[in-house]
């Protein structure tokens, strides 16, 4: 990533050129990780912090192709709050795409070092518990913000949507009879 953000200061400051074939190179590393696995990107906002929040998914294939986007709107919550819940979106999506390896890249590190750890905030924990048994492989990355736009300006559409809670079903609460 270094390096592509070096040619960019390079062409922009110094007038320099691109060698393409290197260029294509690194951006295909980046991207390619292997058969069998789905790459989600993932990126969730919020506007007033805390504010109307919204979160955005793009799907992609091990050659990069795009495979799907899923946005949606959480309410009024803080960033950190719709970047934890992009993360389980994604994966409660993988589910239903019936993906068994998975990569999550998201460019707020401080939520991807706790799923790493399976350190999920308790508010969640159920929903963590139960879809990530379902999968045989999944590894969170951190990526830079400006390779996650994408899910970026799905994120920022979806702010402005009413909530949503995708792929659960809730169950109504069982209160204890009044004696």
């Amino acid at each position: 990533m270094r390096y592509i953000w070096f040619q960019r200061n390079d062409v922009l400051f110094e007038d320099g050129k691109i060698n393409m074939n290197n260029f294509k190179r690194k951006i295909h590393q980046m991207v390619h990780e292997g058969d069998g696995y789905i790459l989600f990107y993932c990126d969730g906002v919020s506007f007033g912090n805390p504010g109307n929040a919204g979160f955005g998914v793009v799907a992609r294939d091990n050659i990069s192709q795009v495979i799907g986007t899923l946005s949606g709107g959480v309410g009024i919550a803080t960033n950190s709050i719709a970047e934890i819940y992009v993360i389980l979106c994604a994966l409660e999506w993988a589910v239903v795409l019936m993906v068994k390896k998975v990569i999550i890249r998201s460019d707020y590190k401080s939520v991807v070092s706790p799923f790493e750890k399976n350190k999920v905030p308790w508010y969640l924990r159920i929903r963590w518990q139960n879809v990530i048994q379902l999968f045989d492989d999944v590894k969170f990355q951190h990526c830079y913000r400006e390779i996650n736009f994408s899910a970026d300006l799905l994120a920022k559409k979806a702010s402005s949507t009413l909530p949503v809670i995708p792929f659960t079903v809730l169950q109504p609460l069982k209160l204890p009879a009044k004696s």
